[in-house]
């Protein structure tokens, strides 16, 4: 998991709060929206990354440890979609699905057209 944005982590990172930063040209709501939901996916895949790094590392998975950590990830998934519905007219539902998708589809992006020719 630590592969994935090994060598563009950073160039990721500021091209999405770039963008963020750019919507509040077009609308401030989806500026925040983005900008939250981006964050809150850079969490969840912090949480992932180190949860699996020690599981792999042990050889040993908890089950209620796991079960705890996949409940608490999928609750970052909710908050920016309960937040819409307590500040609509602050957050939009469209810009915060598509911060909470940016780093899956840079993933995408990166190993369809980016990746090595020569099979290792």
């Amino acid at each position: 998991m630590k592969i994935l944005f090994a060598q563009n982590s950073t160039k990721i990172r500021i091209l999405g709060l770039l963008i963020g930063i750019g919507l509040i040209f077009v609308e401030p709501k989806y500026s925040l929206g983005f900008i939250l939901g981006m964050a809150l996916s850079e969490l969840y895949l912090s949480i992932l990354n180190a949860f699996l790094s020690k599981a792999l590392a042990q050889r040993y998975y908890s089950r209620g440890i796991g079960t705890l950590i996949f409940v608490s990830r999928n609750i970052l998934l909710i908050i920016p979609f309960v937040l819409v519905l307590k500040f609509p007219t602050y957050i939009d539902i469209f810009a915060a699905v598509l911060g909470l998708l940016y780093f899956k589809i840079c993933i995408y992006i990166k190993y369809l057209f980016f990746r090595d020719k020569d099979p290792k």
